[in-house]
């Protein structure tokens, strides 16, 4: 396995694919090193395009997903198969913008206008049906007429977070108005109400009233309060919000949170699910998923902000844990710690997990091909996870690499297509960095934004080198411009 490069070829990576994705790709050799063979077909942008079109697309767009009368009130439970689940109809607000998310993710990749246009509905039942009026924040779960569920009076802030992630998605790809309001409400609700800042933190939730505190699951602060509020929505949007003053704003938020990650929850350079639960291995959230998305989405921020302080905090460590996730021996990922130098699997594996995994490791990457071998295994063992009859992903698979549970729900209160679709996303875009090919991705603005508005490859850099207007589609019964932006140089910087 390659992890470690000389000084002098790290630095000439880090140079040439920090600014051209050009000169990015797979690991150049010393004379002195001899090469390994690296089977790269996983990494191939076609791939996971492939992947998100006939693995994931077909169980998000078959009716049974889509909700009665197809307007945004999109099925929550689903069993292995895709057939709705009867016994619960319910549905929660973050699992419905989660759908949104990933239509409009999906539009963001293909340019299939169908998807936008269910990206469209699920952002405006969200908007007018999820929020709550009287008090504010997002109702618990509602029901399949979209009235409030009374007995499920709770509203945590990690809710909060993502019942914006959907709109929030909308918006990036399309500058709407509604969409955008709901972001920038749930951002002041969030520093209104839920952060106490005198313990720089967020709180865990409230009562209905948002009156009455209460602490979640796990003793003490919650890890996900705050990092779910940079991860869901505010990273996405920050670079293209309207108003100037509200991108400094929200970038400066990034940081507010960033800090305070590292100040409650980071220690021994893992970041642990809640303050009560710091070096208790097994208690929930003390995994790798949560530990390197933390990773992920600070080092963006520090990136973005340009602040070498936060980077420098915790930039070197990051290697570490993700070496420690990887098990050689199986060529996968591990999901949880048992110590601080010993992966392990107890579980199996779940796919949100490999999802962050896979996802930081690209990521870091795209800066110096040091994980091109690492990501070509743990790529191709991703699709034991794919159901190729059913379609989707299942939840988990063992150390074997068979699915775990292939009875179990395939959409529940907790899973959706949200990992799945960011996650074939990343790969996509680490996939045109290695091939060194131009990334193309699909927007929809209004005629007068054609020209002027900012388009950015997801969360991270690129230059921009072509823009093509092709010509008006109709969405939500508004005429929008379908615009594809054509990217070089993708950076993490």
């Amino acid at each position: 396995m390659i992890t470690k490069m000389t000084s002098k070829m790290y630095l000439l990576f880090l140079i040439l694919s920090l600014f051209s994705c050009v000169n990015s790709g797979e690991n150049t050799k010393t004379a002195e090193e001899p090469a390994i063979s690296i089977d790269s077909s996983y990494l191939l942008s076609s791939v996971w395009y492939t992947h998100l079109t006939d693995d994931l697309l077909p169980f998000w767009t078959h009716t049974n997903a889509l909700g009665p009368g197809n307007v945004g009130n999109f099925t929550q439970n689903r069993d292995s198969t895709g057939a709705i689940v009867s016994s619960n109809t319910n549905r929660r607000p973050r699992m419905l913008s989660r759908q949104t998310f990933l239509y409009a993710i999906s539009y963001l990749m293909t340019g299939d206008e169908k998807l936008l246009e269910l990206a469209h509905k699920g952002s405006e039942y969200i908007i007018n049906n999820a929020w709550d009026s009287q008090y504010g924040g997002y109702h618990a779960e509602l029901d399949i007429n979209g009235n409030p569920i009374s007995t499920n009076t709770k509203k945590t802030a990690q809710d909060i977070s993502y019942g914006a992630q959907g709109p929030a998605a909308y918006y990036f790809i399309s500058r709407n108005k509604n969409a955008q309001d709901i972001v920038l409400k749930t951002r002041d609700l969030i520093f209104s109400t839920f952060w106490d800042e005198t313990n720089d933190r967020v709180i865990d939730g409230f009562d209905v009233t948002l009156s009455t505190e209460y602490d979640a699951i796990h003793p003490g602060y919650d890890l996900v309060s705050i990092l779910d509020q940079v991860n869901a929505y505010m990273t996405l949007v920050q670079p293209v919000l309207t108003e100037e003053q509200r991108k400094t704003q929200f970038l400066n938020d990034l940081g507010v949170f960033s800090d305070a990650m590292i100040k409650h929850f980071y220690k021994d350079k893992i970041f642990w699910g809640s303050v009560g639960d710091i070096n208790r291995f097994t208690r929930g959230h003390n995994d790798f998923g949560h530990t390197l998305k933390s990773y992920w989405m600070i080092l963006r921020t520090a990136s973005r902000a340009g602040n070498e302080t936060l980077n420098n905090q915790i930039k070197d460590n990051v290697h570490e844990i993700i070496d420690l996730a990887y098990i050689d021996t199986q060529k996968r990922w591990a999901n949880t710690f048992t110590s601080l130098t010993q992966p392990a699997s107890q579980w199996g594996n779940s796919w949100w997990i490999w999802s962050e995994e896979d996802q930081i490791t690209a990521t870091l990457n795209m800066a110096d091909g040091r994980y091109t071998e690492i990501l070509s295994n743990t790529a191709k063992h991703w699709f034991n996870f794919v159901d190729k009859t059913n379609k989707e992903v299942y939840s988990d698979i063992g150390t074997n690499g068979t699915p775990s549970n292939t009875s179990g729900w395939k959409t529940s209160e907790w899973k959706n297509g949200f990992h799945s679709v960011e996650h074939a996303l990343i790969m996509y875009i680490h996939g045109c960095h290695y091939e060194k090919k131009t990334l193309s991705l699909y927007f929809a603005v209004p005629q007068t934004d054609v020209n002027t508005f900012i388009a950015k490859p997801y969360i991270f850099e690129g230059t921009e080198v072509s823009r093509t207007d092709l010509g008006v589609i109709t969405i939500g019964g508004t005429e929008l411009h379908k615009v594809r932006v054509d990217f070089e140089g993708i950076s993490i910087r």
